[in-house]
């Protein structure tokens, strides 16, 4: 039973926000939210206005050409080919800083121009009417806007000022190491006159060709190009047309749909010309080594070629016999032998000392240099293009990324399979040596029988034809690689040139601003009528009176706009007369009031609630129904029910309860026909104890003789009990709230009170409530 008295404040705890309330609130002050929607479209519409537009621009290329097959068969035959690499790894190399370094030198990004329109500043490229060349040996500021005004379409003011700003030294290519402080520059130049200053050099020069608007104002920012690689590099996005495509989509966004352009093909074309430099690397550095052996080689000839005519001139011999020729044939073919041999061990040798070393990009082409092992041939092409690809990953990646540490692992394998059949290949090629050597000796032994004419022109022609051949051979591979060089083309191709993607630009979204300007417009009133309820104390409206408390509201007063207090008399069809008849309705047909008399208590939980004027309205309207009604102002603390009523309080309730009064002394009637009023009169007792008195239910029952209604103003419930004691006499017990005064806590106690049967059989009246359209209709 104790819980269930409870329920009903508890609920209110647990649950402040009432929706219906909010709902109402809100739809009462729709104001807010035309006013706030209006202020969030209008500073969205700030916001479209002064962003500058951002477009997306992309482009595809084939990182995998297989039409190219036929030509790579052909160089992986002398040893020019390289692997195809995989797809994440073109992706890294495509981002790489370095690649997008080298294509932004191509490009004309230093120095970025704007126009500024009132508010509104945008960037101009190819059309703009001034070009800004830079003092390329001279210190200039980084990233701060200078001003340019044309005063004439030849002279022009600079101005620029920064509290601080970064310095590069473009001549060193580098920060300089403290920033310029305090910056002011401001001069009038003449277009074409150098500008210098200890932080800023450049010449600005006319560009014809573009109209000059006097009027406007331009400004230029300087950007080094590492901060511009930067910033390329954030904003570029590789990746695969669909997962397991060769077609790589890049995309790039910015303010300049040419320059985005620009970029992208200039980074397509810079990659793919690296690819063929690359591949023409290893190609052009074999022809330079052919050349050296061949201009040596050319050199023995030519010496041995002048030996065979001065012997042959000297001695006559113009032939050697036929065994000696035999046995010069066997000769020389074990002298090639030896020598190609001989090559075969210096290159291993080579090798052995290459693979010591961490740059693999200066290795000749193994099978260029008689290496023939396909296996070696495989190993050493992987080494050169794992290392390739590391030295391209290490300017846009850390060292600690699985993709360089991946490559460094496959790099240690290769180098320990080299090192051991690089090992094997010289012991074998050592004892290949020795034994050819065996059989040359054993013919030169043959060949001392001889005579010595004929010894001397087989030496001749020996070392005579071994020249010639290692001669033709030279050139042989020399025109081979040549061609492979002059046929080598990318594996890779342009698949779509970039272009812009979409005709609208993706920054900023304007439906996306509106949007949110129409969310925020609505949602900060809604907000912040939703906190102030939250934070709010005081009632504002009957439904938030009804999900506090559970006893019946049977009426609302509206605000009075005159300084009138007995309204049911005085303006009796006013609004505020209309509400207190139908308050005086709905509690007659709730208590079924026929001929018996009843006494109405009415209080409030604090003061300046408004109860002294709900107590004489109320009785005031049950006089205009010719029922015979007295009002008591039992409120001996602060009684007020004299003054609205305009009556003396000399002699009152308290002088009768202390009995120096008769009931017939203290009954004043009115200027309302039925209406009387007993007034709290004088005394200098406590108020408390006076209210004590045995006289008073004596009173009571008396006057319940003579009256159909007997009406108590009494004091706030919340500040005396008063109240509390006088209610043991009243059939019926209302309370008067007061909208804005009124705290919820104060109603919650009061609900308490009424749970705990403290206060019985208790209706509540709001007052001061907004009055509605209606209110007053045939005032």
């Amino acid at each position: 039973m104790e819980t269930s008295r409870y329920s009903h404040t508890q609920a209110l705890k647990s649950d402040p926000i009432d929706l219906s309330v909010i709902t109402k609130k809100i739809i009462r002050k729709w104001y807010l939210l035309l006013g706030s929607l209006l202020l969030t479209l209008a500073l969205a519409y700030v916001v479209i206005l002064t962003t500058p537009e951002v477009y997306k621009v992309s482009s595809s290329m084939l990182v995998r050409d297989e039409s190219a097959t036929g030509n790579q068969q052909f160089m992986e035959g002398i040893g020019l080919f390289e692997p195809q690499t995989k797809i994440s790894d073109q992706t890294a190399m495509l981002t790489s800083f370095d690649i997008i370094r080298r294509t932004l030198e191509k490009l004309d990004f230093g120095v970025t121009y704007y126009k500024h329109d009132q508010f509104i500043q945008h960037e101009i490229y190819k059309r703009r009417p001034f070009d800004v060349e830079l003092d390329s040996l001279s210190d200039q500021l980084i990233g701060v806007p200078i001003y340019v005004r044309f005063l004439s379409s030849n002279r022009y003011e600079i101005s620029v000022e920064a509290d601080e700003a970064s310095v590069y030294q473009m001549a060193e290519e580098k920060f300089a190491p403290t920033k310029a402080r305090d910056v002011l520059i401001q001069n009038v130049q003449k277009v074409g006159q150098p500008v210098r200053t200890p932080y800023l050099n450049f010449t600005l020069i006319r560009n014809e060709q573009e109209p000059l608007d006097t009027l406007s104002q331009y400004s230029f920012m300087i950007h080094p190009l590492e901060r511009v690689t930067e910033q390329y590099q954030k904003k570029l996005v590789v990746a695969p047309f669909e997962e397991g495509s060769d077609i790589l989509v890049l995309t790039t966004t910015g303010e300049i749909v040419e320059k985005e352009l620009m970029f992208l093909n200039s980074l397509m074309e810079t990659y793919i010309e690296d690819e063929v430099k690359n591949k023409n690397l290893l190609g052009l550095r074999t022809i330079n080594f052919i050349d050296k052996q061949i201009a040596t080689v050319a050199d023995s000839l030519s010496q041995v070629e002048q030996s065979l005519r001065s012997f042959r001139d000297r001695t006559r011999t113009v032939d050697i016999g036929t065994t000696a020729r035999d046995l010069n044939t066997k000769l020389d073919e074990l002298q090639k032998t030896r020598e190609d041999l001989l090559i075969d061990y210096r290159s291993y040798q080579n090798l052995f000392q290459y693979l010591e070393q961490n740059d693999y990009t200066e290795v000749i082409a193994p099978s260029v240099r008689n290496i023939n092992d396909e296996v070696m041939s495989g190993l050493l092409r992987n080494l050169i293009e794992l290392n390739q690809q590391r030295a391209q990953l290490k300017t846009s990646v850390r060292q600690s990324l699985p993709a360089i540490e991946e490559l460094d692992a496959k790099v240690k394998s290769i180098r320990a399979q080299l090192h051991e059949n690089v090992n094997n290949l010289i012991a074998t090629t050592k004892y290949k040596i020795e034994s050819v050597e065996n059989q040359i000796e054993e013919l030169d032994s043959q060949i001392n029988l001889l005579p010595k004419n004929e010894q001397e022109l087989i030496n001749i022609e020996r070392k005579f034809q071994f020249s010639d051949n290692q001669y033709n051979y030279l050139l042989q591979k020399r025109t081979e690689v040549g061609i492979a060089v002059a046929s080598n083309a990318s594996t890779k191709k342009v698949v779509e040139e970039a272009r812009l993607d979409g005709r609208t630009p993706v920054s900023p979204n304007k439906i996306l601003i509106l949007l949110t300007a129409i969310v925020l417009g609505l949602a900060l009133p809604v907000g912040a009528l939703i906190l102030a309820d939250m934070f709010q104390d005081k009632i504002s409206s009957r439904e938030e009176v009804a999900n506090i408390i559970s006893m019946p509201l049977v009426g609302e007063v509206p605000r009075l706009r005159r300084k009138e207090n007995a309204l049911v008399y005085s303006r009796p069809r006013s609004a505020a007369a209309e509400s207190f008849r139908t308050i005086r309705s709905n509690l007659l047909l709730q208590n079924h009031v026929n001929g018996a008399s009843k006494t109405l208590l009415v209080t409030s939980s604090v003061s300046n609630e408004g109860k002294t004027l709900c107590s004489v309205n109320l009785a005031s309207s049950f006089a205009v129904a010719n029922n015979r009604t007295i009002i008591i102002d039992a409120d001996l603390r602060r009684p007020r029910v004299h003054n609205i009523l305009e009556k003396t309080n000399g002699v009152g309730l308290s002088n009768y309860l202390q009995g120096t009064a008769d009931m017939s002394e203290i009954i004043q009637p009115t200027d309302q026909e039925n209406l009387y009023v007993i007034t709290a009169g004088k005394s200098d007792g406590h108020p408390g104890e006076i209210l004590l008195s045995e006289r008073l239910p004596q009173l009571i029952n008396k006057l319940k003789m003579e009256f159909k209604f007997v009406v108590l103003d009494t004091p706030p419930v919340k500040i005396v009990t008063d109240a509390l004691v006088l209610s043991a006499y009243s059939d019926i017990n209302i309370l008067v709230a007061r909208r804005g005064v009124t705290s919820k806590s104060q109603l919650m106690d009061v609900e308490e009170l009424h749970q705990n049967n403290t206060l019985h059989n208790l209706y509540v009246v709001l007052n001061d409530v907004q009055a509605t359209k209606g209110h007053g209709y045939y005032e």
